[in-house]
């Protein structure tokens, strides 16, 4: 499930051909073998021609990147939302953009 998703949400990135070119993206650390497998599927991406050759990906901490807490964040206003209380997206909602993944 989760190389699904990765994959769906790099494919989504402004990076993917055809879209603005997002250059750099930094990953949320999962330990040697979490961080080996997302650098699998960047390369598989690359070699499907799915993201740009030029895009970097790279991985860390929070302590070492404080703003890997905000997908958590939108992630419980989008939460929130879903279970009826729309006020913490309301707020974001300038800024953000939902895309809904279908994984089916």
């Amino acid at each position: 499930m989760w190389v699904a998703y990765v994959d769906e949400a790099l494919r989504d990135l402004p990076g993917a051909p055809g879209r603005a070119f997002t250059c750099w993206a930094v990953f949320e650390s999962r330990g040697t073998v979490g961080d080996a497998r997302d650098r699998e599927i960047v390369q598989a991406m690359r070699v499907r021609q799915a993201i740009r050759p030029g895009f970097r990906a790279d991985h860390a901490g929070p302590l070492g990147e404080p703003l890997l807490w905000l997908p958590d964040a939108v992630a419980g206003a989008v939460r929130a939302s879903y279970d009826g209380d729309p006020s913490y997206l309301d707020v974001m909602r300038p800024r953000v953009e939902l895309h809904v993944v279908d994984l089916d």
